[in-house]
């Protein structure tokens, strides 16, 4: 039978408590099913390891300092952190953004706040428009090396045009393949700049709406330094052996 409390010594129990510290087993109804409302993108952030940038330890990186930048298909940074990496980083000389769904608006608030790149590769962003192109012509007119495959909004005549006006360097590598807009004028620009170019790569695949006119005039302007040359994918009736 149960002691009466008056025949306890010293802290009486817990009435509240199991007086044999029994375990209790949690029972189904018990556990919390509540879902999780963070988003997937979230954890995939954390998911990554530490060499692979996220938006958090790449803001570490950015500084007045730093000269190169790399974020070739880095998908999941995001347009309103990448227009500010100009701010952030100004003195960048080489740039690689390839691959991501950079809008015009992002680009051009970008390279607004730089002005001495030299470097920059915008292939396959395929949301880049003309405006994207004079800008960096008007902010960054030292550009030797331009790779812009696959930018069929943005590499135009008159994109072209500005920038082998504005640019106070000649290139040296240039790729404007699959670049569809683009005809003889935007080829012919160069020589009319300068009639000796002195690139030593040059990038021309699949550009359909250019004839013999417009190859003819680009090859022959750095004939003279030309090393290496890609003309794939040129099947229009109006490009002959004569290019």
């Amino acid at each position: 039978p149960l002691q009466p409390m008056s025949a306890y010594f010293g802290r009486r129990p817990d009435p509240s408590k199991d007086p044999y510290n029994r375990r209790k087993v949690k029972q189904l109804d018990d556990i919390s099913f509540e879902s999780d409302n963070e988003i997937e993108e979230h954890k995939d952030y954390r998911r990554m390891p530490d060499n692979v940038l996220t938006q958090e330890n790449l803001k570490k990186t950015l500084t007045p300092d730093l000269k190169s930048l790399n974020l070739n298909n880095h998908y999941w940074l995001k347009n309103n952190f990448i227009d500010k990496i100009g701010i952030m980083a100004p003195n960048l000389v080489e740039l690689s953004l390839r691959g991501l769904r950079v809008n015009s608006q992002t680009f051009i608030d970008l390279v607004k706040h730089m002005g001495v790149l030299k470097i920059l590769d915008i292939s396959n962003c395929k949301l880049l428009t003309e405006e994207a192109i004079v800008k960096l012509a008007e902010t960054n007119q030292g550009i030797v090396r331009f790779k812009a495959s696959g930018c069929e909004r943005a590499v135009t005549d008159k994109g072209i045009k500005t920038l082998v006006e504005l640019s106070r360097c000649q290139m040296e590598l240039l790729d404007l393949s699959y670049c569809t807009q683009l005809t003889d004028e935007g080829l012919i620009a160069f020589k009319e700049n300068n009639e000796e170019q002195i690139m030593y790569e040059l990038y021309l695949n699949g550009l359909e709406n250019v004839t013999n006119t417009g190859f003819s005039s680009i090859i022959s302007s750095c004939d003279k330094t030309l090393r290496l040359l890609h003309m794939a994918i040129n099947g229009q009736g109006t490009v002959t052996g004569e290019v």
